[in-house]
């Protein structure tokens, strides 16, 4: 799950997001306070600066106990003689709970503020913590696991732009890379530290059944209180909105890449699914390794990596990310199979490893692709629709993985899911990186303009041209990078001056003639791209 530039980007249990996960950072709220609050109440921000940090320790802990029963799976099934299949359906319904969360109250922190609904959600992972240790049947278990997957929809809607907030009121002239990057490793990264964690007590602390819940269970509450002590950044509107659910809708411009972009997101939150829900089993019974403490710790390597992938190439086109996510997540998924299928566990870890990094890789692109041509008025319901798509990629590939390991051998059900992942990644990347969905994209983005495969240019034929070429700039609100939202340059752009003169002679010799651009863009007139040169009919 990114880093993440947008309030609804949603992580998984098993994916990544956004938020940004995972998608690029969201940007404060229109609620903030003023410039001129912020400089009457600059004396506070020692006291943003350390809600910063709670805020992003409670992020990274609610996001771990998301992920706590990954190791504990094998446990349960040894207890109550669970299937493949039962853990999968108990490890999937955390998506139905993440779902209603996102859609029903994801976007309530923008009226009633970030602190309470943080709390909240916090609170929704306690309540599923009592329920773990005190009701651990299988209705139990599926109840405490949809109680946290609200949790997590909440929180994840919430804490990205409270963070964001926080670092902004705390350090006003700093970039606010800082933030981006403690959301991605709070975000994804808490969902690895989870299961590392709970796999370390359920290896070497007694009845890990009970305690790592009561563990957790506990640091969330103090975390609870440090973030009511933390500061407010929104104000409550007046009056407050008229209630209503988040909408849900597909953009009517650029459908081809908002539906690659969904398809992909549903594979890669299908891969990390796997790793939170059936690599224990597959570790235990098929490599041999019982290990509570290997199982969490490889769970923790792939989101550590699909982190660490975002984080390290968060300055990285799009177009140029979602490229190298096709051989890094094919190489990645086939050590996997190959890996059970040969009974290596080293090579099932590195497999992990760079499978983790893929699907991060994959994640944040597409998301960056879906924003892209979701119009700003509608950019919600865009990304709701997106997020739809992932969450079932989350539980339903999975639940099928699962049955699958009744009727066939682990080795041979991996290797089909390892192809038909793999298959699905690369062909919705292809299209996301292909000419029509960029031809799309960049419609969608500005109609105005003439579009190629390298966005706007001048429209001439000789060899003039090419060097006019070279220096035009862009100037679409989207950059011919799949995905990479920028914003108009207001400088004068730059010329190069012995093209401009070149052309000016060809025009004053007759054989070129100026004329104005017959659109315009929706940006304003360019200086550069305002006038157009095309050849003379005298």
């Amino acid at each position: 799950m990114t880093n993440f530039e947008l309030t609804a980007t949603a992580p998984a249990n098993g994916g990544p997001a956004a938020l940004e996960t995972t998608a690029p950072l969201a940007a404060p709220s229109p609620a903030l306070v003023s410039e001129d609050d912020r400089t009457r109440r600059r004396p506070t921000s020692r006291a943003h600066h350390i809600g910063f940090w709670v805020a992003a320790v409670a992020f990274l802990v609610n996001m771990g106990f998301s992920a706590v029963p990954t190791p504990l799976y094998v446990l349960y099934q040894q207890r109550d003689q669970f299937s493949d299949l039962t853990v999968t359906i108990v490890y999937a319904v955390y998506a139905v709970g993440v779902v209603a969360s996102l859609f029903l109250g994801g976007h309530l922190s923008d009226w009633i503020g970030r602190r309470p609904i943080f709390v909240l959600a916090i609170a929704a992972n306690v309540v599923s913590a009592v329920i773990f240790i005190f009701e651990p049947s299988l209705a139990g278990l599926i109840v405490a696991r949809i109680v946290s997957g609200i949790s997590v929809g909440l929180t994840t809607a919430t804490a990205t732009s409270y963070l964001a907030e926080l670092h902004l009121l705390a350090r006003p002239h700093v970039s606010g890379r800082r933030a981006e990057v403690v959301a991605t490793s709070s975000n994804l990264g808490g969902i690895g530290f989870g299961p590392l964690a709970a796999g370390l007590l359920a290896q070497f602390a007694p009845d890990p059944l009970q305690l790592v819940y009561a563990i957790f269970g506990g640091a969330l509450v103090v975390l609870a209180v440090a973030v009511v002590r933390s500061p407010e950044t929104v104000r409550r509107p007046d009056p407050r909105p008229v209630y209503r659910p988040q909408r849900i809708a597909v953009p009517s411009q650029g459908r081809g890449t908002f539906f690659a972009a969904t398809f992909a997101a549903m594979a890669a939150f299908a891969v990390y699914g796997v790793f939170n829900s059936l690599v224990p089993s597959f570790l235990a019974g098929t490599l041999h390794e019982t290990s509570h403490a290997v199982a969490g710790a490889v769970a923790f390597a792939a989101f550590a990596a699909g982190a660490l992938a975002q984080i390290a190439q968060a300055r990285v086109p799009n177009r140029t990310l979602l490229r190298r996510s096709i051989p890094t997540i094919v190489v990645g998924l086939g050590l996997l199979a190959g890996a059970m299928w040969a009974g290596e566990l080293v090579m099932f870890v590195i497999g992990g490893v760079i499978t983790g990094a893929g699907a991060g890789m994959v994640f944040k692109g597409s998301l960056a692709a879906a924003v892209s041509v979701a119009p700003d008025n509608s950019r919600a319901e865009v990304l709701s629709g997106f997020f739809l798509g992932a969450y079932v990629g989350l539980s339903i590939p999975v639940v099928g993985l699962g049955v699958a390991t009744m009727y066939a051998p682990a080795g041979d059900v991996m290797l089909v899911f390892v192809a038909l992942a793999a298959t699905a990644i690369a062909a919705s990347v292809r299209t996301l990186v292909g000419g029509h969905a960029e031809h799309e994209l960049a419609t969608a983005a500005d109609p105005g303009h003439r579009i190629t495969t390298r966005g706007t240019r001048f429209a001439m034929r000789r060899d003039v041209s090419r060097a006019a070429r070279k220096t035009s700039p862009s100037r679409s609100t989207t950059s011919s990078h799949i995905g990479e939202v920028v914003e108009p340059e207001r400088a004068e752009p730059r010329y190069d001056t012995a093209a401009r003169q070149a052309s000016m002679n060809e025009c004053t010799a007759g054989r070129w003639s100026p004329v104005r651009q017959t659109t315009a863009s929706s940006l304003g007139d360019n200086p550069l791209t305002g006038r157009q040169m095309k050849p003379s009919r005298r």
